[in-house]
């Protein structure tokens, strides 16, 4: 009687995990879909990011592969001046000194930075001012540009 009984849980798990294999072929079809589509457009950003000449600067700077380079990006509605970009680096700076060991005389950073904006432009004082679009640039800017 208990073989029975063993048999007939064993029937019953089974037509159970038959009936969620079923019911579940469709999710796991749109899960296994979504995560190829995730991984094609993970490597099509990379590919894209990498071939981007001002992210890939360190090719044509570094000689010796002793140098490194970090891009830092900021909303568009953070107010970032050059106060915060010389902080980040006094931070940067900081840390690599306190934490990770390294000589701080070897440590040598070239910062550029660039923003969109807008300026008004006006020839008659009595006219409204044509708003135009603008891109400021600073520090070492056309040392990374490939331009």
């Amino acid at each position: 009687m208990d073989k029975e009984k063993v048999s007939e849980f064993n029937e019953k798990a089974k037509n159970k995990i038959k009936t969620f294999l079923i019911e579940a072929k469709v999710p796991l079809i749109l899960i296994t879909i979504l995560l190829l589509i995730d991984l094609i457009l993970g490597i099509i950003t990379r590919f894209m990011v990498g071939s981007m000449p001002d992210q890939n600067v360190i090719g044509r700077l570094s000689v010796d592969d002793k140098w490194a380079q970090v891009s830092v990006f900021y909303a568009q509605n953070q107010c970032i001046d050059e106060n915060a970009i010389k902080k980040l680096e006094y931070d940067f700076k900081n840390k690599m000194v306190d934490e990770g060991g390294i000589n701080e005389k070897k440590l040598n950073f070239s910062s550029c930075y660039s923003a969109q904006g807008s300026v008004g432009i006006s020839y008659d004082k009595d006219k409204e001012p044509y708003k135009a679009r603008a891109i400021g640039v600073g520090g070492e800017f056309f040392s990374f540009s490939p331009a």
